[in-house]
């Protein structure tokens, strides 16, 4: 006898109000010509804002079991399904924000204060949740950090 189970587990904030921003705020930025794409849209608009990726691949969303794409620009992943899906950005040639505020790779780890004031930097590792309207998402931003310098900014997705 043979069981097979699935699930999907949905990680809850602890602490909703201090470390939380609305999906709909946020727009990632290529610096190098001030275009921005939002969490919406598509990869027709990441190529049109973008450019051409330096490679496009095929990539399995294997929790999702579908087949998806990921561009890569100089480093910086953008992948997608049927909708933006999640982004990697190791650079600072992209950053993200919400058209007033933006965090990229090289800033100081304190610049989260004034894309998010209230934040509290607590270690190398900070998450912000995302939120749609008042519901949360199933996604967060996570910044890695090393000798106060964001180092790595991450779409994560649970």
């Amino acid at each position: 006898m043979i069981a097979i189970f699935s699930s999907h587990a949905q990680l809850i904030p602890l602490t909703p109000k201090s470390n939380s921003i609305d999906v709909n705020n946020l727009t990632i930025k290529k610096l190098s010509n001030s275009n921005s794409i939002n969490m919406f849209d598509g990869n027709e608009k990441l190529i049109q804002m973008f450019g051409s990726p330096t490679s496009s691949e095929p990539y399995v969303f294997e929790m999702e079991e579908r087949v998806g794409t990921l561009y890569k620009y100089s480093g910086n992943e953008f992948y997608f399904t049927n909708r933006f899906y999640s982004f990697e950005l190791i650079s600072s040639a992209f950053a993200i924000g919400n058209n007033n505020n933006y965090l990229k790779v090289g800033d100081s780890i304190t610049i989260i204060s004034t894309f998010m004031p209230g934040y509290s930097i607590s270690g190398n590792d900070s998450i912000i949740y995302l939120k749609n309207g008042a519901d949360y998402v199933s996604s967060a931003i996570s910044i890695k950090s090393n000798n106060n310098l964001i180092t790595r900014i991450r779409l994560i997705n649970f």
